[in-house]
């Protein structure tokens, strides 16, 4: 039995449904965020699904991961090996989805989602060097603006 490829006008009418269960993994804290998607993803779709079907899903699911985690942290809180308060990445992140929204994009996959730099670089269709060089800078940056 083959399944139908997904697509990205799936995600759009299931939207509400993705969003109401990676809300309900999150609060519950057992999972990272990124495991929290996969298991949202599998839920709904299935375990049969192609490596791309997934990254697809990530692509839709990665920004509204990041969205949710950082809603439910507290402001004040600080990024784990940083001075880098919650509410200062929110900031840097609104800005870099306006600048830069493949950079954005590499973040929430990388980050959020829990991709490495082959599978973010094989998401956006770009060589792994550029993902990780782009990456390096954006926390680089990210760094010395709030320093």
């Amino acid at each position: 039995m083959t399944t139908e490829p997904l697509d990205s006008k799936q995600f759009t009418h299931l939207g509400p449904a993705i969003r109401d269960e990676l809300l309900k993994r999150i609060r519950a804290g057992v999972l990272t965020v990124g495991d929290s998607l996969h298991q949202v993803f599998e839920e709904i779709f299935g375990t049969g699904r192609t490596r791309e079907d997934r990254f697809l899903f990530l692509l839709f699911a990665a920004p509204l991961a990041r969205k949710i985690a950082i809603a439910r942290a507290s402001s004040e809180d600080r990024i784990a090996g940083t001075h880098v308060s919650v509410a200062d990445l929110k900031m840097w992140l609104w800005w870099l989805d306006r600048m830069d929204p493949l950079c954005a994009s590499m973040v929430d996959l990388h980050y959020f989602a829990g991709l490495g730099f082959k599978d973010t670089a094989a998401v956006l269709d770009l060589p792994p060097q550029a993902v990780l060089r782009d990456l390096r800078f954006a926390k680089g940056w990210l760094m010395l603006r709030l320093e």
